[in-house]
């Protein structure tokens, strides 16, 4: 997707997101995206690594945070820096591929170390014919 589908928000002591999908696989890739925008420089990363995670929620929200929060989890754990999500969701379950690279200190710039994916504000809502959700990252 070459259009940019999400856009920085300003929070007074976080950092957040707006992001838009035309169905919700679509909208958590974007958010995927703004996150690992906000952790670093994605063009400076190599698709070389996979790694594949799944999450779980009653409702959109649930399920929006739920898979950006593993995501995160996977940076955190790993070291790992990822260019690229593919997302599939079913139900109730989210299941994420994500493509990248370790960090290494002399390529790559962390630019927030984002702590947690919130649910402060967290409401994914129909506009039109596409999916919007506001996400607010803890660093």
């Amino acid at each position: 997707m070459s259009e940019r589908r999400y856009e920085l928000i300003e929070h007074t002591a976080d950092v957040g997101i707006a992001v838009r999908g035309r169905d919700e696989a679509e909208l958590i890739a974007n958010a995927a995206c703004g996150l690992l925008d906000l952790i670093a420089d994605r063009e400076t990363v190599v698709a070389c690594d996979e790694r594949s995670c799944t999450a779980q929620g009653l409702d959109a929200e649930e399920r929006l945070q739920s898979a950006l929060s593993e995501l995160l989890f996977l940076h955190d754990t790993e070291r790992i820096l990822f260019r690229e999500v593919d997302v599939e969701v079913s139900g109730e379950v989210v299941t994420l591929r994500a493509r990248g690279e370790p960090f290494d200190p002399a390529r790559h710039t962390i630019l927030h170390q984002i702590k947690a994916v919130t649910f402060y504000g967290l409401e994914v809502e129909r506009a039109g014919d596409e999916l919007r959700a506001r996400i607010i990252f803890d660093v």
